[in-house]
């Protein structure tokens, strides 16, 4: 938990725009017929991690080992699946702990994260109920970053009008 003072913004990604950051992060150097195109929430992630990086001018402390936590709702990926009134979750956590020599050739892989709203450099992603395979992310910075952050014409040249 922090004392400073903490914002909440929503971006919504449409389909089309998630699909335009898989091919722009997809990895052309596979040996396979057909390059690894990463999934909608890598490509998100790596452009959301980019941008708030290029906006804060990388100031991460390389000294700092950062973790990605993802949580995957496992109910709608059961076969058969689970009815959308199931009462409880499924949820499992997918935890990376990135090698500060691994690049992916995205960028040096490094997030902040954390558990629950109250917590700065958090980042919720999911899908956006009235774009037909969007994707929204809400996202916790600082004042400060966050006003650098929502004004990245990069960022917002996938994001959608809301």
């Amino acid at each position: 938990m922090t004392k400073e003072k903490i914002l909440t913004k929503r971006f919504v990604f449409s389909a089309s725009s998630v699909a335009a950051l898989r091919e722009k992060y997809a990895d052309q150097s596979t040996t396979e017929d057909l390059p690894r195109r990463p999934t909608r929430i890598e490509a998100l992630s790596a452009l959301i991690w980019s941008r708030f990086v290029a906006v804060t001018h990388g100031m991460a402390d390389p000294r700092r080992v950062y973790t990605i936590l993802h949580a995957v709702n496992l109910s709608i990926r059961m076969d058969p699946p689970l009815t959308e009134n199931y009462f409880g979750n499924i949820v499992r956590f997918a935890i990376t702990t990135p090698s500060m020599d691994a690049d992916f050739g995205w960028g040096k892989p490094i997030w902040v994260g954390s558990a629950s709203l109250p917590f700065k450099n958090l980042i919720v992603v999911m899908d956006s109920s009235g774009t037909n395979g969007g994707i929204e992310a809400w996202i916790n910075l600082m004042e400060e970053d966050l006003g650098k952050f929502q004004g990245d014409k990069e960022l917002l040249s996938f994001v959608s009008p809301t």
